[in-house]
């Protein structure tokens, strides 16, 4: 098994309206990804971080194995979705990925 996590940061120009509704569109997007795409086991989003947390989304995937997580970023839906959803409202982006 693998898992994959990304977490972002927004861009400062974003008001808190705009990043909570970015943060909504990612959240649903990416989960309604679970199920679309093989060996991908599982997709959560967490959009409500503490007031600890220095990045503003994280992404949680669990996958069947390397190839699957080849096969998620490779996608033509989870593509779509960065390039509208996430990209242009993110200044960072942070990822680890390891076996389990």
């Amino acid at each position: 098994m693998v898992k994959h996590v990304v977490l972002w940061k927004f861009k400062d120009s974003l008001t808190e309206v705009e990043k909570d509704g970015i943060k909504n569109d990612i959240k649903r997007r990416l989960q309604n990804l679970n199920g679309q795409i093989e060996g991908v086991n599982s997709i959560e989003v967490h959009t409500e971080g503490l007031e600890s947390s220095n990045m503003d989304v994280m992404a949680e995937c669990e996958l069947a194995n390397k190839e699957a997580l080849v096969r998620y970023n490779g996608s033509p839906e989870h593509q779509k979705i960065k390039d509208e959803s996430i990209t242009p409202y993110m200044e960072s982006r942070n990822v680890f990925d390891w076996v389990d």
